[in-house]
């Protein structure tokens, strides 16, 4: 699975960069089970429901595609889209 690959990346170059945060919008229906699964693998990331997005704020990020990696400043301004990319970028600011 990809999935600790990811914590392991988040770990490394985004949980103590000013700079960047990484956000979940889970797409899973069912509330619940998506909390079992972050659970599951100790996601280190805010995690929201795909259904919350709206109300957080995010409407602008949100693709028909799942997983959609977006990384934007703090500003919201976009800076890199795909999951490659946005580490990429993420490594970049951290080495800035």
């Amino acid at each position: 699975s990809s999935v600790p690959q990811l914590v392991e990346t988040y770990n490394k170059q985004i949980a103590n960069n000013a700079k960047v945060e990484l956000i979940m919008a889970s797409a899973d229906q069912n509330p619940k089970a998506a909390l079992d699964w972050a659970k599951q693998h100790s996601f280190p990331w805010p995690t929201i429901m795909m259904k919350k997005i709206d109300k957080a704020g995010l409407t602008k990020y949100k693709s028909g595609f799942v997983p959609h990696y977006v990384l934007v400043d703090k500003d919201g301004k976009k800076l890199a889209q795909g999951k490659a990319n946005c580490l990429r970028k993420a490594a970049e600011l951290t080495s800035e």
